[in-house]
């Protein structure tokens, strides 16, 4: 008799599928109505695939879900080295559990012996706002930069240093007029942003992996193994990019919309012959010193222009410090909005002293101290796949 298959990824892509979408909503809350669930699946990363698990018409019960990518897994060494990525990235994420400006996984599941990362929904990502005008003025804009920037430091103190995959689609929005703070009449925040996915943190010295997502890779991502000492200039030269994003609609540094040319769109056929689409122009773009930036369409761009320019420089050594992008966002919006971004930032403190009331006198509240214990679960399995031998 024919042994069934044990694991997700040993089933024919087709059933897999299947099997994820059929039973995401009992596993992910087994208290609500499976019935009245929507699951969407909304793409990811190279090697993950994202969903939104909607539970109609029960307030404030929706998912965001993190799984592994299966279909691309053809061994069982492959399947021990996807949990042991997976492993890296939850142990990084939850070592950051007291920023208020990190995206946090509130638990791991596990379907058929594969791992399923559940977190909270927060109403979409970067990428979501840069096109939105609508409801989003230049103060939710710069603020939105300078919580990205406070995310990033508090990493960098932790020891996490640089993301190494920043970029609009990891960083996570919510906008606190809906949902939970539908009640929410302040004028300081709109946009809480929370930055995501750090299945690369460390990367280039912890798994040997410079590499990142090419419209916001600096140039030491493709030399090879960054210099630590500069680490998080990697993240500024990304920022730099996110930020002339934000301010002039998706209009990328080089002159075109971003996602025209990234990742490459199959059913835009004459899209393959665009330069961009070769790694080759990506590095060669990203090592030039003095770049030059499109003419800005907004004023709120041309007051950074020459900032921008700076955050991304090839060379690290002529790129700002995160505390020196900080301190550049605060003196801006002091400057044009002085009475909102004193309150804003009175939120922003509130968030923090609120998480860090959270603290375990062990060092970790429960929550993490779980998800740490299914670290060394991923990595205990990953061990064995990769010891196991392949058929």
């Amino acid at each position: 008799m024919r042994q069934q298959p044990r694991y997700l990824w040993q089933l024919p892509s087709g059933q897999s599928e299947l099997l994820v979408e059929t039973l995401l909503p009992t596993l992910v809350n087994a208290g609500l109505r499976s019935g009245a669930c929507v699951v969407e699946k909304l793409g990811g990363g190279a090697h993950s695939r994202i969903y939104k698990v909607d539970y109609r018409g029960i307030a404030a019960n929706a998912y965001c879900v993190k799984i592994p990518d299966f279909g691309s897994v053809g061994s069982y060494n492959e399947a021990g080295q996807v949990l042991n990525s997976i492993a890296h990235e939850v142990e990084k994420t939850s070592q950051l559990w007291a920023s208020p400006f990190i995206h946090m996984f509130s638990r791991i599941d596990n379907l058929l012996r594969w791992p399923v990362l559940v977190s909270a929904w927060r109403y979409g990502t970067l990428k979501d706002y840069i096109l939105v005008r609508q409801g989003v003025d230049d103060f939710d804009r710069v603020f939105a930069i300078l919580q990205i920037v406070w995310a990033l430091q508090f990493a960098k103190r932790r020891g996490i240093s640089p993301h190494q995959d920043l970029k609009p689609e990891n960083i996570l929005v919510e906008d606190i007029g809906l949902g939970k703070f539908a009640d929410y009449q302040g004028s300081g925040i709109k946009l809480h942003c929370r930055v995501a996915d750090f299945a690369l943190a460390n990367g280039y010295r912890e798994l040997g992996r410079p590499f990142g997502s090419r419209p916001y890779q600096a140039p030491e991502q493709y030399s090879g193994i960054a210099p630590i000492f500069d680490a998080e200039k990697i993240d500024v030269f990304a920022l730099g990019v996110i930020m002339f994003e934000l301010f002039e609609e998706g209009m990328h540094p080089i002159g075109q919309i971003t996602e025209d040319v990234w990742p490459e769109n199959l059913e835009k056929p004459a899209s393959t012959q665009n330069k961009w689409k070769r790694e080759d122009r990506w590095k060669k773009w990203a090592q030039q010193n003095d770049k030059t930036l499109p003419a800005a369409r907004t004023a709120l761009c041309n007051d950074f222009s020459d900032f921008i320019v700076k955050m991304i420089s090839g060379d690290p050594v002529t790129r700002p410090s995160l505390d020196s992008v900080e301190l550049k966002l605060l003196m801006y919006l002091s400057e044009r909005w002085p009475e909102r971004t004193k309150e804003a930032v009175l939120q922003a403190d509130f968030w923090t002293s609120e998480s860090e009331n959270f603290e375990d006198p062990a060092g970790f509240p429960p929550l993490v101290k779980d998800l740490l214990v299914q670290v060394e679960h991923l990595r205990a399995a990953a061990q064995y796949l990769q010891e196991f031998k392949d058929e």
